[in-house]
Formats: C-alpha cells, structure tokens, sequence
C-alpha cells in the first residue's frame, strides 16, 4: 500500500521475489554505485548489493504501475537485530519520481513495518516503531527524518574503512 495513488510500497517480507528480481536489483545498484548524489556507496558492485539485499533483516520499495508493468523506483533497506535494534540503509527515491511524497511513505513503512510478525513474542520486538533506529542522513533528507522525530546524536563514532589500528 501507498498514500500516493499509482505507487505501492512492497517488502521483501511479504513480497520476495520483487527483490529477488533481476531487474529491480540492477535498478539499486545502477543508482547506489552510479548516481553522483549517492557518497556512501561508490563502486559497490552487483554482488555487493546483492548480497547486501539477500542479508538484509528486510527491504522496501516504492513500485509504480501494476502487474508485469511495475517498476521499482524507491528502495530501503533494513539491518536489524529484529528485537531492538535497526539501521535505515540505502535510501532512494529516483530523481524523476520526488516531490511525490514517496520518500517518507517509504521511511515510514520502514519504521512502522520492519517487524516479524511471526518472531516476536514481546511489546518491543513486535513493534519497529519501539526498536532503536539508526541512520546516516544528508541534503534534503535531514528534514525528512528531523520531522519524523530524530534528532542528532552526539555519541556515535565511525571507524572508516582500513582505518582500525591494532597496535
């Protein structure tokens, strides 16, 4: 389901073979590994983001148009624990698609959906929208995820990749 007519927010949960699909995987990737607005994600390669997809806790996307004729044109991923703990990933509307408010349908359906229905057997892990979210935001996100409730966190640390030191 989608609140934006013409465009249904699907899971990997519920809907797999949409993101086993090679079609939809070529479109994450193409837009991951090659679109100048993406820093986070240069030169993963289509074994990389489908093995990040396939490992994924669950993934969403945004599809426009029904049946044979559906195409992905959002995508989130979800790393989670599946009790407490998830991480937002991999965010994208295309270009040609924003404005629509498909981007916060999709976040909201990450945030409100991630649960498993079938595994949790307390208040918090049945409900995502009690987990510790995470995320890393920039550019017009920010807001998207400020009016949502998050605020920054002083308290993370990165460790940049080939950067540890062990002396």
């Amino acid at each position: 389901m989608s609140p934006v007519p013409g465009f249904a927010i699907r899971n990997s949960r519920t809907s797999p073979a949409l993101f086993q699909d090679t079609a939809n995987r070529r479109v994450v990737h193409q837009f991951l590994a090659e679109s100048p607005e993406v820093y986070w994600n240069k030169g993963r390669s289509q074994a990389v983001i489908d093995r990040q997809i396939s490992g994924a806790w669950i993934c969403f996307g945004v599809f426009h148009g029904q049946g044979e004729d559906e195409t992905l044109v959002g995508f989130a991923r979800v790393v989670s624990d599946g009790e407490r703990f998830a991480y937002l990933a991999d965010v994208f509307i295309l270009p040609e698609y924003r404005s629509k408010g498909l981007g916060k349908a999709l976040v909201v359906a990450a945030f409100t959906q991630s649960a498993d229905p079938a595994s949790a057997d307390d208040a918090v892990s049945s409900d995502s929208t009690k987990w510790k979210w995470l995320l890393f935001a920039s550019g017009r996100a920010v807001d998207l995820y400020v009016g949502l409730g998050f605020q920054p966190s002083g308290v993370s640390y990165e460790l940049a990749p080939g950067a540890l030191k062990v002396e």
